[in-house]
């Protein structure tokens, strides 16, 4: 007997396993019912699709995070620290010590005013950048909330 004819009774054989193996239609578990029926394929379709919508949403959440991120790095380089704050309050302090010793009353009434104009406009500018930040929390929540 050849090769040849050796090649041909085991592929005869193989085909004959695998009609077999057909007609059982039995699942990897040996009972032919769930969750290794007939209908895997479709659930296996079916994971595969939620992967690839997964995937394309975890794409569009990348985009925006790199969005806030970036709006978030801007807001760092403008926003007032609580240290700069101080040090403002403690440079007014220090003018008004000076204006009151060498100042007369009219004098030091125009400068406080200057003092609390500036104090006023920096509060407001302050409060202005605490509802920005707030405004993107809310827009962050927004984004990444359920």
């Amino acid at each position: 007997m050849s090769n040849r004819d050796h090649l041909q009774i085991v592929d005869l054989e193989f085909q004959l396993a695998q009609e077999k193996i057909a007609e059982q239609k039995v699942g990897f578990d040996g009972g032919g019912g769930p969750p290794y029926d007939g209908h895997m394929d479709a659930r296996v379709a079916k994971l595969e699709k939620f992967a690839d919508e997964s995937r394309s949403e975890l794409r569009t959440i990348d985009v925006r995070l790199a969005k806030i991120e970036t709006l978030i790095s801007g807001i760092d380089k403008t926003v007032a620290t609580k240290t700069d704050i101080a040090d403002i309050r403690t440079a007014l302090s220090n003018i008004e010590n000076i204006v009151r010793n060498s100042a007369t009353n009219v004098d030091l009434q125009s400068v406080k005013t200057l003092v609390s104009e500036a104090e006023t406009r920096t509060l407001r500018w302050f409060l202005g950048v605490v509802l920005t930040v707030a405004g993107l929390g809310f827009a962050a929540a927004k984004v990444f909330g359920p």
